[in-house]
């Protein structure tokens, strides 16, 4: 994933070689809409275009993306006022819609390209000192840059070393995490549908959202994950942007996790619960009726009905 310059990417395959998906950062996407959205002069059309640019971006099928650019696409160009920004959507993203669509990048985790231009400036202004070094320089420049590459090898893998050991997350990850489980105990247990084994439906305001439960346990070494849902980044999937686009653990899942982890637990009090009551049961069944501490007239003798009474006691107790 780059910003649209080819620049990366060039250097990606010469080196790496060809790859399955090249994606443009929607960061990037969406700040040159913005700049050309001022080819509409009318603000109040300017801001209806904005908004159908946002929801044909952010539209996760399929099939309803294939209507809805063909639709949008046709009212820009029938517009006097959106021609002449149809035609530069039309020119330069409808022909590749599988770089910016969400729909083409459902699961693969990645929306923006942030980390590689971070990694470009720590390159460009802590290890070059901000020259700008090109290929046909100097010696002197190469030197420079073959120095500083060779640093910043050298202290991403001593990086890479002291997070696998100490097996920490970034610190934006985990803002995430925390922020989407305090957001996802806020979401009504009423809102909340079954819908069969491992698989709920959440009701918002604007859309529904289906969480699925992998039956298998994940036994990947995961950092990202939330200890009080015992759950990790690949524990459910949900069909909202913020996981299948973004790769987060969003609130939807928070909240069907903490249901699934209090429902488990009650079964397990419930289960221990049933078994206690089957032992006190069988103890008050073997009581005998009659026995040499009975009475002559076959009543039960006053520690008999305590024992009784104490175990009826212990019954009712734990059924409550």
């Amino acid at each position: 994933m780059t910003d649209d310059a080819p620049a990366f990417y060039n250097a990606w395959s010469y080196v790496m070689g060809t790859v399955k998906n090249v994606l443009l950062c929607a960061w990037h996407v969406t700040r040159n809409w913005h700049q050309n959205l001022n080819k509409i002069k009318n603000p109040e059309k300017r801001k209806i275009v904005n908004k159908a640019l946002k929801a044909v971006k952010e539209e996760l099928c399929l099939e309803t993306f294939s209507k809805l650019m063909k639709q949008f696409i046709q009212e820009l160009l029938n517009d006097s006022d959106t021609c002449e920004f149809g035609k530069y959507f039309q020119q330069n993203y409808a022909k590749r819609p599988e770089k910016w669509a969400y729909c083409y990048r459902k699961g693969m985790g990645i929306n923006t390209n942030m980390y590689l231009e971070s990694l470009h400036k720590k390159i460009k202004y802590h290890y070059f000192e901000g020259k700008h070094v090109k290929r046909h320089c100097q010696e002197t420049c190469l030197d420079i840059a073959i120095d500083g590459l060779l640093k910043l090898v050298r202290d991403l893998i001593f990086q890479r070393l002291i997070k696998f050991t100490k097996r920490t997350i970034s610190s934006d990850k985990l803002s995430k995490i925390v922020n989407s489980h305090r957001l996802g105990l806020e979401i009504q247990s009423n809102r909340i549908e079954k819908l069969a084994d491992n698989e709920w439906k959440i009701e918002s305001n604007h859309s529904n959202y289906i969480i699925c439960k992998k039956e298998e346990e994940c036994h990947r070494l995961c950092n990202i994950k939330c200890t009080a849902c015992k759950i990790c980044i690949h524990s459910y999937t949900c069909s909202c942007v913020d996981n299948l686009i973004r790769g987060n653990i969003c609130k939807h899942i928070h909240k069907v996790a903490k249901m699934f982890l209090n429902d488990t637990h009650n079964e397990e009090i419930q289960e221990i619960y049933v078994n206690q009551n089957d032992i006190l049961k069988e103890t008050f069944d073997v009581l005998p009726c009659s026995s040499k501490s009975a009475n002559n007239d076959g009543h039960e003798s006053p520690p008999q009905k305590k024992l009784k009474a104490f175990l009826l006691l212990l019954m009712n107790t734990s059924l409550h």
